[in-house]
């Protein structure tokens, strides 16, 4: 589909907050931002394409064309005369593409990647909508993208407990991993380090560069270190007291509550709210989490545990934590 420049200019001029085009293969809705950036770099008409990819064509590794085989693969391009218009400047895209469940498909365990030229897969936000038979995924920036299938199992959780598919959601995207043996411990206690890595897993946090950590308690060479170094860097996760994270420590609801209130302010990501009643024990919340609360309530994030209660001291455990990030996410990918 083509667009012309002055049509995109004046869009963006216009202060929308989002512009949709259909194309025969996908819906494409871009934000102000990415409209903006578009606007600015286009030299000459826009034009938006989809394409479906014939994987036998991919210049990739063998192991990767296994994965990606018999996947639905689409190639998203916007240009602008010759040029090509690839990353949005902090802007998103939100692409929805028509998807069947194949047989035997666990909706959870279906993946977004963006393949990049050397052959990687690296999560992207996106997950399957049941009720509207459609892939949605939000882009950062347009090139190659495969809807994959990375379904996981544990030992310990059994397909009707209550948290069995927040466990297939976050474990399919490798936002959690197991512990040993085949098992998740979805009873095991969450800790403060656990929670960071997890952010860091969401975002894709490129950690390579973090050499040292700011707190005297994390050893940056600890399987968190680098987690924990980079969320603080970013203003996600703070420490407790004179210079320490406490990473073992159980985390608690309203620390998670900040913690991801700080990940949408890092992002710049803006979520649509709706008031909510106040929690009956709204004022033990501690005053340095109470906006955080708030926010994340009205977001959809975190609920309350029964009888409107937030229970902000208590202690989270894997399962439950597990339960919390698929809702952040399909929140996040609305």
């Amino acid at each position: 589909m083509t667009i012309p420049k002055i049509s995109i200019g004046a869009a963006a001029e216009a202060k929308i907050e989002s512009f949709t085009i259909a194309t025969p293969v996908a819906a494409i809705t871009f934000d102000k931002k990415a409209l903006k950036t578009i606007a600015g770099a286009a030299k000459a008409d826009v034009t938006v394409s989809v394409s479906a990819v014939d994987t036998s064509t991919l210049s990739v590794p063998a192991a990767i064309i296994e994965k990606v085989a018999d996947r639905p693969v689409f190639d998203f391009t916007v240009t602008s005369g010759n040029e090509k218009i690839s990353n949005f400047d902090g802007g998103y895209a939100t692409v929805v593409v028509p998807y069947t469940l194949k047989a035997g498909e666990n909706a959870n365990a279906i993946v977004v990647y963006y393949l990049d030229n050397n052959g990687n897969l690296e999560t992207v936000m996106g997950r399957f909508d049941a009720a509207t038979g459609t892939v949605k995924m939000k882009l950062s920036h347009f090139s190659r993208f495969v809807i994959g299938y990375n379904k996981v199992t544990f030992a310990d959780v059994e397909s009707t407990q209550w948290y069995a598919e927040a466990v297939d959601f976050v474990t399919a995207r490798q936002f959690f991993s197991g512990v040993s043996d085949g098992k998740f411990a979805p009873n095991m206690a969450m800790t403060r380090a656990m929670f960071a890595m997890v952010i860091a897993n969401i975002v894709g946090a490129d950690l390579s560069s973090y050499k040292t950590s700011e707190f005297t308690d994390v050893d940056i060479n600890a399987w968190y270190g680098k987690a924990t170094a980079w969320a603080a860097d970013k203003k996600i996760v703070s420490g407790v007291s004179n210079g320490r994270f406490d990473p073992d420590a159980q985390i608690t609801r309203e620390q998670m509550a900040v913690m991801l209130n700080n990940y949408i302010k890092y992002k710049g990501i803006k979520l649509a709210s709706k008031s909510q009643p106040d929690f009956a024990d709204a004022s033990v919340v501690s005053d340095w989490a109470k906006d955080a609360v708030t926010q994340i309530q009205s977001y959809g994030i975190i609920s309350g545990v029964g009888e409107n209660t937030f229970a902000p001291k208590a202690n989270a455990d894997r399962a439950s934590v597990a339960t919390i990030f698929t809702n952040f996410i399909k929140v996040l990918n609305k």
